[in-house]
């Protein structure tokens, strides 16, 4: 779920603003006091994460209310189906809201007594996580959700009213939305890493902490006991617990199992942390996570570092400034590779007190955050916007007259001219390769390593992640003003679209962010690549075969097959979206969609065109092999296309390996 348009009426220095259009990403730059965090904090208000008081009500007025237009699809909803507050158990609830829902299930001849006793039934049988069970109830538990908070097109619009007077906040539409809402993990410029070091529940660490020990903690994984001295705890004792059937474990033998699993599950992911802690700050050091739990409490946490030059523990609170931020930014990694979900990031400044580098980090982590979650914040610095394009910024201004906070949206010229642009991309460079993500970059990379006599240090090739992000933009501008305004390429993933199509989005732009010129110049320098993704290039059957991933190349084509009409609805979902103007080009890929796949050896470059690569990458188990190594050991004519393109630049011809 996303916030997809916001209005805030009557909140501390906001009179009337509305926000539209917001992506997963919505990032407010400004001058110091205009209202930045204004905004986050009725956000943050919004999700339950805030409680507002009198103060919070703008001038004399007497109430504020926040109105909020959110985005959900069909599996955050489904996340909700064994929820103890809004799942099957309780809805529907009535027999007027059954009897509004039921037609079309297999339930429409059934009344809500008969219902309830059918799910009663498997409520008691504790057949809850049962296929059958998902299959039989989520069609009318969905249509009752959706009914239930008025969900239409995948979008819920709500708002929230805050009285003088009062210590409560007052939600339309349903006032159980707030079961259904996203949590916030909330970093505010202060940093006070004395909460953060105790867990306390407002603070980033406990809110991932307790998402990540509730999805996993009770997940059927192996078990052990949290306070055993003995070696072989297996045969000593939980393998006991364990054989026993869970109406029969004592409370003592179920608090074992429970701080054993809080204290296994913490530690992997402590564990997680501390790596990149290390390898953002200095080796040796190490985060430690203790988390605890009890039957009739929350989760506990204390958390400190580990410094080898002391050879001691230290309290977080007591480090300096820039430490604290790289822990910040090694948990938000650490978060993001577990890619967990129902989660809202609010961010005051993410790069306070980070080294520029640092905080290149930082913004590529957070913008790898939202694939999955939403990202929300401030900032002041031009590194943090290279992720993001121009749609997820809004500007932030005081009107002078009314003395109230206005958020507009902005342009290229606008980002540059109000915080600047680091230049630190393409200093010290002969050449700048602009790619679309990290896989990209590697695989370029080795590619240009073996076949041309390159010094990879003099060659900057930048992940742009697509053609829409700041940093793009403005490497290009600062490009076309120096003596290297011919010295770069543009290599873009062709998605499933034609060339044609690609070239055509990428122009439109160019031409809306760089003068006309350079713009044509630029796509006469960009190389759509032959296949989907760049992925393409690697498949190799013969390759799986002889890292006895498969026992032969049929094994990898059955494989294939049996995948591709698996993820038959995500591939046409896909194909749909990336070609949404191209009507003729989605009823042709919809027509011959099996009859292709029905034979994938023939038609495998037609797959790798028409299919998305990390698809058919995953399920082949492509991913074992490393890029390296593909490169390494394909021959030179899987990278033909790539190959004549480069060729054709004169600064890569010239250093051609023979």
């Amino acid at each position: 779920m996303k916030i997809k348009e916001l209005h805030i009426k009557r909140f501390r220095g906001i009179e009337d603003q509305t926000i539209k259009d917001i992506d997963s990403a919505l990032v407010l730059i400004g001058k110091n006091n205009a209202g930045k965090s204004a905004f986050l904090t009725a956000i943050r208000t919004f999700f339950g994460d805030y409680i507002p008081q009198g103060k919070d009500i703008y001038k004399n007025f007497d109430d504020f209310e926040i109105e909020v237009v959110l985005e959900c699809d069909e599996n955050y909803i489904s996340d909700f189906f064994l929820d103890s507050k809004i799942g099957f158990a309780k809805v529907p609830s009535t027999a007027a809201d059954y009897n509004d829902v039921k037609n079309g299930t297999i339930f429409e001849d059934k009344t809500f007594s008969e219902f309830k006793s059918l799910r009663n039934e498997v409520l008691n049988a504790d057949s809850l996580e049962d296929t059958s069970t998902r299959e039989s109830f989520e069609p009318i538990w969905t249509n009752a959700i959706y009914k239930k908070f008025s969900i239409s097109e995948g979008l819920i619009h709500a708002s929230l009213v805050f009285k003088k007077g009062t210590s409560k906040v007052e939600y339309t539409v349903n006032k159980d939305i707030v079961y259904l809402l996203p949590s916030v993990a909330f970093i505010d410029d202060s940093r006070n890493f004395l909460e953060e070091e105790t867990g306390k529940a407002k603070t980033i660490t406990a809110n991932i902490f307790n998402t990540i020990l509730k999805s996993e903690l009770f997940s059927n994984k192996e078990i052990d006991c949290y306070n055993c001295n003995i070696d072989d705890c297996d045969g000593n004792c939980i393998s006991k617990i364990d054989e026993k059937a869970p109406m029969d474990l004592s409370i003592e033998e179920l608090q074992k199992l429970i701080n054993y699993k809080t204290k296994n599950t913490s530690a992997k992911f402590t564990s997680s942390i501390s790596e990149r802690f290390a390898k953002n700050y200095q080796k040796g050091f190490k985060v430690n996570i203790k988390a605890t739990s009890n039957i009739d409490k929350s989760f506990s946490i204390l958390t400190k570092l580990f410094d080898p030059v002391l050879n001691a523990e230290v309290e977080l609170s007591n480090v300096g400034a820039g430490v604290r931020s790289v822990y910040i930014l090694s948990l938000l990694q650490s978060y993001q590779a577990i890619s967990a979900k129902h989660t809202i990031f609010i961010i005051e400044e993410p790069e306070l007190y980070l080294h520029p580098q640092l905080q290149k980090s930082m913004a590529k982590t957070l913008s790898e955050i939202t694939e999955n979650n939403q990202v929300i914040f401030t900032t002041h610095s031009p590194i943090m916007l290279r992720e993001f394009s121009t749609q997820n910024i809004r500007k932030v201004k005081l009107d002078e007259e009314r003395y109230c906070s206005i958020a507009e949206n902005t342009t290229i010229d606008n980002v540059l001219k109000e915080i600047g642009y680091s230049s630190q991309d393409v200093l010290n460079t002969d050449f700048i390769l602009f790619v679309e993500g990290q896989d990209d970059k590697y695989i370029v990379e080795r590619i240009l390593y073996k076949y041309y006599d390159i010094d990879l240090e003099r060659l900057s090739v930048i992940d742009t992640k697509s053609c829409k992000t700041i940093g793009f933009y403005a490497t290009l501008r600062f490009l076309e003003k120096t003596t290297m305004s011919d010295e770069f390429a543009i290599i873009r993933d062709a998605d499933t679209k034609s060339e044609d199509m690609v070239k055509e989005i990428l122009e439109n732009q160019l031409n809306s962010n760089l003068d006309s010129e350079f713009a044509s110049k630029a796509i006469s320098k960009t190389h759509i690549t032959k296949f989907s993704s760049i992925e393409g290039y690697l498949f190799s059957p013969e390759l799986l075969v002889s890292h006895n991933i498969y026992a032969s190349e049929d094994q990898v084509y059955e494989r294939l097959r049996n995948g591709l009409s698996e993820n038959k609805d995500k591939c046409l979902k896909y194909f749909r979206k990336q070609n949404e103007n191209a009507q003729e080009r989605i009823e042709l890929f919809e027509g011959e969609y099996d009859s292709k796949i029905a034979d994938a050896k023939e038609n495998l470059d037609w797959i790798k065109t028409n299919i998305q690569g990390h698809t058919y990458f995953g399920f082949t188990e492509s991913k074992r092999i490393n890029y390296e190594s593909y490169v390494e050991e394909l021959p030179m004519v899987a990278f033909k296309n790539l190959i004549e393109f480069f060729d054709g630049i004169p600064y890569f011809f010239s250093k051609k390996r023979n």
